[in-house]
């Protein structure tokens, strides 16, 4: 039996409830994600998470003020092949200006190495919990269900 990997990622919200998402390179224009990524062996997984957000947006967590709003029931992909455990964080901090960025690189597709890699995420953008339900992944519009 296959073991199940174990993903991490945060819902931030501003001030104006919208949530931080970006747009995996090379994907479909309407796809947009929650800052996220795999678990590393014996991580913590809200360490994971702010991890993940600060490799795939630039944004260090622990530099903003925020809040710990929830931390969601653990949501199992549909392919049964990937977890998601997302946390729910508020933010008071104007992050309209800042200079979001990708330093993660993907560096293979379809389990092959690729030559010329390329950052995971291109665009960043705030959006409503109702735009969450057109462009998010099943599991995290399942887990927009749980706010």
């Amino acid at each position: 039996m296959r073991k199940i990997k174990k993903a991490s990622g945060i819902f931030l919200f501003n001030s104006e409830n919208k949530f931080l998402v970006e747009h995996p390179t090379n994907h479909d224009p309407n796809f947009w994600s929650i800052p996220k990524g795999l678990v590393d062996e014996g991580e913590d997984l809200f360490d994971a998470a702010k991890r993940e957000t600060l490799e795939e947006t630039g944004l260090d967590i622990d530099t903003i003020n925020y809040k710990l709003i929830q931390e969601l029931p653990t949501i199992l992909y549909k392919n049964k092949r990937k977890s998601l455990k997302a946390f729910v964080l508020n933010t008071t901090d104007n992050l309209s200006e800042f200079p979001f960025h990708c330093d993660s690189m993907v560096l293979y597709v379809n389990y092959r190495k690729i030559d010329h890699p390329f950052p995971e995420a291109d665009y960043f953008k705030w959006i409503s919990i109702e735009e969450g339900y057109n462009v998010l992944h099943e599991a995290q519009v399942t887990a927009l269900n749980m706010l």
